[in-house]
């Protein structure tokens, strides 16, 4: 029989570890339940109620083979109309059964405006929501990060496992130093899905155990900025301009900025800026970008005046 041991204590050390295993569980607040060596559950502790969740569905949930691989394994779960995830490790074992710890890993509580804030963006925008531990292990990822590492979960899996794994070394290493300055940071993070290249802005902060993260598809941001200037209802060839504000088009449709304009045209910055203004209205254009993108794609119309 193995030397079995909790939390570093021996049974070979004259404490009968075997008798009392419930009562150091009990002293310590630590849920746990014991398997047998067929992968039964044999007793849980009195508070296993604490995790919501009934232990035929628990049970349904444990991979032994996360347990045996990375020594850990993540199970997320709804109760209550609240997201938990459940850390579990073995805390002790022998040649015949085993005992499993149960912890609620406590995942990051965001205030409710800034949840608002997030809801209203993932309804525009795909944002990935992840939390990983120390290990580089994932707790949690909702449907976006999953849909993108074409998985059911990814629970219990790391970068290393997933299809942009080749990219897996460089996302540990922003990880690392999120989890080592313990404090926010932004990284431009490129990963290869579905033999295509798609940057994002991945926002990380950490408590120095665990790291949480919000990755944005900058991909998507630009396809749908140029979708929604392409829906801008306008006929530049119907459209009244000035000399001067066709002079100005044209130096904008060729990518000069208002002070590089002013420099070509022997006129003041300030005057350039008035008939941009003047050419933002008659386009219908609230934001310089939309302007710009105008004026680039009918850049013919504005060149042969």
């Amino acid at each position: 029989m193995s030397v079995a041991t909790v939390h570093g204590v021996s049974s070979n050390s004259g404490i009968s570890i075997e008798d009392h295993i419930e009562d150091f569980c009990y002293k310590l607040n630590i849920v746990a339940i014991c398997y047998n060596d067929l992968g039964e559950p044999i007793k849980t502790t009195a508070n296993f109620d604490l995790i919501n969740l009934p232990l035929n569905e628990f049970h349904s949930l444990v991979s032994f083979e996360s347990l045996s691989r990375l020594g850990t394994q993540y199970i997320t779960h709804e109760a209550n109309n609240q997201v938990f995830t459940l850390r579990l490790n073995v805390i002790y074992q022998c040649k015949h059964h085993y005992w499993i710890g149960i912890n609620i890993a406590e995942l990051m509580k965001l205030p409710k405006s800034y949840q608002q804030i997030l809801k209203h963006f993932a309804k525009q925008i795909p944002i990935a929501n992840y939390v990983k531990d120390a290990k580089g292990i994932y707790m949690y990822g909702n449907e976006y990060v999953c849909h993108l590492a074409d998985v059911k979960s990814i629970n219990n899996k790391t970068d290393h496992d997933l299809i942009w794994h080749n990219h897996a070394k460089s996302l540990t290493q922003n990880d690392y130093k999120v989890i080592g300055d313990i404090a926010p940071n932004y990284f431009f993070e490129t990963v290869t899905i579905d033999n295509k290249q798609t940057t994002f802005l991945s926002i990380k902060t950490s408590d120095g155990l665990d790291l949480y993260g919000s990755s944005i598809n900058l991909s998507f941001i630009h396809a749908k900025l140029l979708q929604q200037m392409e829906q801008i209802p306008i006929d530049v060839n119907d459209t009244s301009l000035s000399p001067q504000e066709f002079e100005c088009a044209y130096w904008m449709s060729q990518g000069k900025s208002a002070w590089e304009i002013a420099q070509l045209t022997n006129r003041s910055q300030k005057t350039v800026e008035w008939y941009l203004a003047k050419l933002r209205k008659k386009l219908h254009c609230k934001k310089a970008s939309s302007l710009a993108f105008l004026l680039g794609k009918y850049h013919t119309n504005f060149v042969k005046h």
